[in-house]
This record gives C-alpha cells, sequence and structure tokens, in this order.
C-alpha cells in the first residue's frame, strides 16, 4: 500500500493505493522494466512465482513477477506524472 502526503507541514494522508485488479502499475524490474499498465489477473506459474498479467494503454498484454510491480494509480488515473510515451514498449526495426 503506498500512502501519499500533502506538501503541508502537517503531512496528512491524502489518499492510498491498494494492490488490485485494475489498478495502475509501472515495472520496476526484468525484462519489462519502465513499461506501464493496468493490472488484469494474479496468479501462480509452474513454480510457483507470484505472477501478474498487465495491459499497456495500446492494448498490449505482457506478464511479470509480483515482486517487479510498483502501483501508481487506480484504474487508467495516475497519481504520478508519466513520460509522454506512457510506458509503451518502443519497437525498434532493423
Amino acid at each position: 500500500m503506498i500512502q501519499f502526503y500533502s506538501i503541508y507541514p502537517k503531512k496528512k494522508i491524502i489518499d492510498f493505493i491498494k494492490f488490485e485488479v485494475g489498478s495502475l502499475c509501472i515495472i520496476t524490474g526484468g525484462p519489462s522494466v519502465g513499461r506501464i499498465g493496468i493490472v488484469l489477473q494474479q496468479g501462480k506459474n509452474f513454480i510457483e512465482e507470484e505472477m501478474i498479467k498487465l495491459k499497456d494503454a495500446n492494448g498490449i498484454e505482457f506478464s511479470t513477477k509480483f515482486s517487479f510491480i510498483f502501483v501508481i494509480g487506480k484504474g487508467r488515473k495516475s497519481f504520478i506524472s508519466l513520460p509522454k510515451d506512457k510506458g509503451i514498449r518502443q519497437v525498434q526495426l532493423l
């Protein structure tokens, strides 16, 4: 759970973000690092690792480990500013 604080000295909590299906997340490790997507499904793979299935802004689905997930918003609403490409993987053509 992430807690957001206001910029005022009292440091009052203004909102919570829980990890759940429909949360907006950024990938912090592995081959999908930097991608941003909405959580579609949570489950375990054949070696009992917690895996998360996500969908990016272009509708492309991808998966990553739970330990690489950092929640940044609810639905399509981000609580932080995003880069102009919105975390979409750029494909390089050879």
